[in-house]
């Protein structure tokens, strides 16, 4: 769950993917609640502006561009302030 596992697997997908990487769809089920990890591409905890810098970052810095959201209450202030982007 830390930043530095997943940029391992990441680059191991990047590396067969080749130049098809692009096109894939890099998905996260990012937690929403208490957790030990907080900087982890996995756990969303923090305010909506903490919330979506980090989605942006995750999208920047993992290629990461979809997000299984369970708890859609939580999280819908974030896809508000994404909008357009």
């Amino acid at each position: 769950m830390t930043a530095a596992a997943t940029a391992e697997k990441i680059g191991w997908i990047r590396e067969a993917a080749g130049d098809r990487f692009d096109e894939l769809e890099i998905n996260t089920l990012p937690i929403s609640g208490p957790a030990v990890i907080t900087n982890s591409p996995h756990v969303f905890i923090g305010t909506v502006k903490d919330l979506t810098r980090k989605r942006v970052e995750l999208r920047e810095r993992f290629g990461i561009s979809s997000f299984l959201i369970l708890d859609l209450d939580t999280l819908a202030p974030v896809a508000e302030e994404l909008a357009g982007h």
